[in-house]
């Protein structure tokens, strides 16, 4: 096995020395390792194997494949067949795999990256800090030269859009007007005052005049066109709001009113759409969409027109679902995390309704399913961050919450495609309605109306979602518990439907809730017995009968019912080999093992040379058949080289019947193998031939 030929501890110091290498801050590093991190996860590593500290692996990516070689002692130099000098995706990927089987590569993902946003935010510290030093010196001396005394450290002198000073109190001074009765100038972390107006926008980009809003609030204009605003709270004595005369571009995004009066909220931002109206906040994407879609229609109206669809599904995802994120949040956090949420959502959407229309040769590939499995990896992400940090959701986030189980089903339904991504969307969202019981209720309540309706259309022989229909049905009864009835509403579909339960036994075992997985074992059983009895997807059905082996394994042995495991690697034969073999070599039952080699028609060359051993140690008479079937083999290729194949079998057979002192029976064996073949020619010169000679003259 894999796990046993590599190190651990070189494995681990491999990973820990690739990404002290690798930077978390950079953009471009951190979107190559998420690359590699989603080939390792959607099992584009294949054909790996190990030997004297090195993995070789082959990489599927993009259509194309790449031999990979990883020397653990020497990692900065490996190998890649795309002859990239430094870590490739393709690299990293394989690297991921190895580490896989010691620890859980997205943990280790994670922690890399908040590494860097923690290293990002002392960096930004830092400078704010030394920046804040040199503009008071600067401030100062300009100041000295014009002739005006600073008076201590009482007060601030703001004047010609500029302030200086960090005191408690201060003068502010603009276009000779001046406030006094001791007013105090709150700042924000990094001297904006652009977000208590709410104009504060995360790494907006105005495109007229390539203006950049940063994250902490600070605008800079790269062609010094425009001034920074100056929008400071004063309090004290008669305390006011001032701003100065700037404003958004004239070519920036239309800002609409909030519904909640920014006076009432000193912390109320303006945002270009209503704060908790999930219909307005699906406007303010489809405004952002069409404008998108009328720049990709400039861009391919002369190029690539006959795969325009194609190319909207890549540019969908990497470049409007990137610009959406950017777009203002809400003030509350969880309804920050459902505004991503509804944008990912939205993404979705957009990429199936692009891929519905391009032809089938072109959008059916793993790119359309990578993206869509990246939203759904993001929404997942969201949804545990809620739930992490425990966040409790205003009566306007509920609201939010309450509107969301319609997309879930405008999703549901939205297309014939693509439906395990669809059905992977539903169960993902469903957390969300766990806040309400009624939510699941009436969900439950509108997917049976819906039902009814598909069944009919299945009957009439037409198109129809009844089973997604059946899957959504049988996951809301999973989430309350009700095993029985989500087996009885799976009973009526097609066997083909067995990888929609992968997410329901992994849950269940997850959380070691064995008690559950005792009701759902008889059924995977069922449908497994019936599918692997179909023809063809012998791919597909080595890869389910090796996922749910796992987990029945760990069921086994946590509950000391260790029969289970074993009738069940007997029933799935031979799509179950590869564990049972495993499982007959760590329980010592060789006889049984060669039974199950000869039953599989396993060559004795393909047959691992360290199990050979090992049996050959505890009992050699264990092997006599197959090298007496490995014999036979190749005799019957009739060609000089089988023969002399054959001859070396013979002779390493006559080793272990003289090692059995069994030479008698080789005696009589090898006279009758030589009688039975006597007319071919080759093979009697093979038998005769060298010092060891196998028969005499």
């Amino acid at each position: 096995m894999l796990i046993k030929q590599l190190p651990k501890a070189k494995v681990t110091d491999s990973i820990e020395k690739v990404f002290s290498i690798l930077d978390p801050c950079d953009e471009h590093i951190v979107k190559i390792v998420k690359q590699s991190l989603f080939l390792y996860r959607n099992g584009a590593v294949y054909n790996a194997s190990a030997s004297d500290d090195t993995i070789k692996a082959t990489v599927l990516d993009n259509g194309r494949q790449f031999d990979v070689e990883l020397v653990f002692d020497f990692i900065e130099v490996s190998y890649c067949q795309c002859e990239e000098l430094l870590f490739c995706e393709h690299k990293l990927a394989t690297l991921f795999y190895a580490f896989s089987l010691f620890n859980s590569p997205g943990e280790y993902f994670n922690a890399w990256k908040n590494s860097g946003k923690d290293m990002l935010h002392q960096q930004k510290q830092i400078f704010s800090s030394v920046q804040d030093d040199v503009e008071s010196i600067k401030d100062e001396a300009k100041l000295k030269k014009s002739g005006v005394e600073l008076a201590g450290n009482k007060g601030n002198l703001l004047q010609n859009n500029t302030w200086v000073g960090k005191s408690d109190t201060g003068l502010v001074q603009n276009d000779n007007s001046s406030l006094g009765n001791n007013a105090e100038l709150e700042k924000n972390d990094n001297s904006s005052a652009e977000y208590d107006t709410g104009l504060m926008q995360n790494s907006t980009r105005s495109r007229n005049n390539d203006a950049r809003l940063m994250k902490n609030g600070s605008r800079s204009a790269e062609n010094h066109t425009g001034f920074t605003k100056i929008n400071s709270v004063l309090t004290g004595n008669n305390a006011k709001l001032m701003q100065n005369n700037t404003g958004a571009e004239k070519g920036d995004a239309e800002i609409l009113p909030n519904k909640y009066d920014a006076k009432s909220r000193p912390n109320a931002r303006i945002l270009p759409y209503e704060e908790y109206s999930l219909e307005n906040w699906y406007s303010f994407f489809n405004k952002n969409y069409e404008y998108f879609q009328k720049r990709q229609e400039q861009k391919t109206s002369y190029f690539w027109s006959y795969n325009r669809n194609t190319v909207l599904v890549t540019t969908i995802f990497e470049e409007f679902y990137p610009t959406l994120g950017n777009a203002p949040k809400p003030s509350s956090l969880v309804g920050s995390i459902l505004f991503e949420i509804h944008e990912a959502i939205f993404t979705f959407e957009k990429i199936l309704e692009s891929a519905s229309n391009a032809p089938v040769s072109m959008y059916a590939h793993q790119y359309t399913t990578k993206y869509l499995d990246e939203l759904c990896h993001d929404i997942d992400d969201h949804i545990v961050t809620i739930q992490e940090k425990s966040l409790i959701p205003t009566e306007q986030d509920e609201m939010i919450i309450s509107k969301t189980p319609e997309r879930m089903l405008e999703l549901l339904f939205l297309s014939r495609d693509f439906q395990f991504e669809r059905f992977r969307l539903f169960q993902y969202l469903c957390p969300l309605l766990s806040y309400s019981k009624n939510l699941i209720e009436e969900l439950e309540q509108k997917l049976s109306i819906r039902m009814k309706t598909e069944e009919h259309l299945k009957k009439l022989g037409k198109i129809n979602f009844s089973s997604e229909c059946r899957l959504a049905l049988a996951h809301l009864s999973f989430l309350l518990e009700q095993d029985n009835e989500a087996i009885n509403r799976l009973t009526n579909g097609n066997h083909y439907e067995l990888y929609f339960y992968t997410t329901w036994v992994k849950t269940l075992a997850h959380y070691k809730r064995w008690n559950r997985f005792e009701v759902w074992l008889p059924f995977i059983n069922k449908r497994m017995g019936e599918y692997i009895h179909q023809y063809g997807d012998q791919k597909h059905k080595r890869e389910l009968a090796d996922f749910y082996l796992y987990f029945i394994k760990q069921y086994s042995d946590e509950n000391n019912l260790e029969s289970v495991y074993f009738h069940t690697l007997q029933a799935w034969l031979p799509y179950s080999f590869s564990d049972f073999s495993n499982y007959l070599m760590e329980h010592k039952d060789y006889r049984s093992w060669v039974e199950l080699q000869l039953f599989n028609e396993i060559s004795i060359e393909y047959i691992d040379e360290d199990d050979m051993k090992k049996v050959e140690s505890v009992d050699r008479s264990c092997l006599l058949p197959l090298y007496h079937n490995a014999i036979e083999e190749q005799i019957n290729l009739k060609n000089r080289n089988a023969y002399r194949q054959a001859a070396k079998y013979l002779r390493k057979l006559r080793t272990h019947y003289r090692a059995l002192k069994e030479e008698l029976i080789w005696e009589n064996y090898i006279n009758h193998l030589a009688l039975k073949y006597k007319r071919l020619r080759a093979f009697q010169e093979e038998l005769r031939k060298g010092k060891g000679k196998l028969i005499n003259d």
